[in-house]
């Protein structure tokens, strides 16, 4: 749902707002009023680690396979102090350096 609002952000972008937007915006404003519901852990079942960051704030996102599909157990948000800022523009000029090395090849 969010990919169809996502153009909105690109530069120079000129998208246009159509029912299908209209349909994506209202459920993923459903979605945030809605109270956060976290799925107990068990012994079986996979899980999955995903982290995002930025200069100001980090998160991280912690799901595991179950029965009912995959369920977050765990949500956790950070604001970044400054020497985390520095650390993390320093490890992004760095993989931004691995992934032009790699595109020369």
């Amino acid at each position: 749902m969010a990919a169809l609002l996502s153009g909105w952000c690109k530069k120079n972008a000129k998208p246009v707002w159509g029912d299908d937007c209209e349909q994506a915006f209202l459920v993923l404003k459903k979605a945030l009023v809605q109270p956060s519901v976290l799925a107990y852990p068990t012994r079986d079942g996979l899980f999955v680690l995903s982290m995002d960051a930025s200069d100001l704030r980090m998160g991280a996102v912690l799901e595991q396979e179950q029965e009912e599909g995959k369920q977050v157990v765990k949500r956790v948000h950070l604001q970044n102090t400054q020497r985390e800022s520095e650390a993390l523009l320093y490890y992004q000029q760095g993989a931004a350096g691995v992934c032009d090395s790699r595109r020369a090849l």
